[in-house]
């Protein structure tokens, strides 16, 4: 019996991109939807009830018709959000970003130019710099995507004080290593909460209500599903429909063949109940081995998790790499 309706729907616009990331899985895949069928898509996300429409890639600012994407979006309701790199917005394409999408988040790999560029390509970095300033020029909220990896993880300190000189919005952690590699995950939960204590003053934890002690936080995220193929999914440009953006080992259909609605439909009941493909790690563990007596003393440390467990009470799906501990929010406000 189906009970959710698709809230979120993950849109890869284009493999192009005009970076070349090493951990990028996007680059072999045919760009086949053309504007037609991404209105045609949208139209289903109506019938799905669906509130966010993620558009990535690739570079989805590479496409000549993105804007036309976001207007029809727009035009059914949705909540846009926009993936990028940030080279291809100059002041129009920014004008227009700030009066026609909800959220930009941009990717940042590291503080340091030389490893950045290495990555990316020269220039690269000053390039997003640039481009961050603008935005904050502009007073339109910088949200930051960061892949986590063994070369910048000891990083993140750098990275959120980076994100205090910039007024960032929100940082969202993304790790992408062996998914069973626990020693990784628990090096940045660690580093999160570390830094939360060392900088509390920066942080923003709104709408919140204490949670009474650390247990009542690891049994809630510890009994959580996927929420691929049910409450989310992903889609390529080639048209192939997956259940997350990070698992592409199985396909759910294809939109050249069948409609989203359909696919969906069609494979809801075999998505229920399913645990993470991606992180194979027991979060609660985790979290219990972090939150340590002494961790858990600090009036920041009980004051994050209980804004997290606002998030993430009586839910039954979220995303393992959706979770609220790896995202921050900053209560300095853009042009600040």
């Amino acid at each position: 019996m189906i009970k959710e309706s698709l809230s979120t729907v993950t849109l890869n616009v284009t493999s192009k991109c005009n970076y070349n990331c090493s951990y990028c899985a996007s680059c072999n895949k045919e760009d086949l939807l053309e504007l037609k069928d991404i209105k045609m898509i949208i139209d289903n996300t109506v019938k799905l009830k669906t509130q966010y429409l993620i558009l990535s890639g690739g570079e989805p600012t590479l496409r000549n018709d993105y804007q036309d994407i976001i207007d029809y979006a727009n035009k059914n309701g949705l909540i846009t959000v926009l993936f990028s790199n940030g080279s291809q917005i100059d002041n129009v394409a920014a004008d227009y970003i700030k009066e026609n999408i909800n959220i930009v988040r941009f990717t940042l790999d590291s503080t340091k130019e030389e490893k950045y560029d290495k990555i990316k390509g020269r220039g690269t970095f000053a390039n997003l710099i640039k481009t961050i300033d603008m935005f904050n020029d502009k007073k339109i909220p910088v949200n930051l995507n960061i892949p986590v990896n063994y070369d910048n993880i000891e990083e993140i300190e750098d990275i959120i004080l980076f994100s205090i000189d910039k007024g960032i919005q929100t940082l969202r952690f993304a790790p992408i290593i062996p998914s069973a590699d626990k020693h990784i995950y628990k090096t940045l939960l660690t580093s999160i909460f570390e830094n939360i204590i060392k900088y509390e003053p920066f942080f923003a934890f709104p709408d919140f209500k204490p949670v009474g002690s650390r247990d009542t936080f690891i049994n809630a995220v510890s009994n959580i599903d996927c929420p691929g193929g049910i409450i989310s999914i992903n889609i390529n440009s080639n048209g192939e429909v997956t259940v997350c953006s990070f698992f592409d080992e199985v396909t759910e259909g294809n939109l050249k063949e069948e409609d989203l609605f359909d696919i969906w439909f069609n494979n809801y009941e075999k998505n229920l109940n399913q645990k993470c493909k991606v992180i194979d790690v027991d979060i609660g563990e985790l979290l219990s081995e972090v939150l340590t007596d002494k961790m858990w003393g600090y009036s920041a440390v009980r004051k994050a998790i209980s804004f997290w467990y606002t998030e993430i009470a009586g839910k039954e799906k979220m995303c393992y790499r959706g979770f609220p501990f790896w995202q921050l929010y900053f209560s300095r406000k853009p042009g600040e």
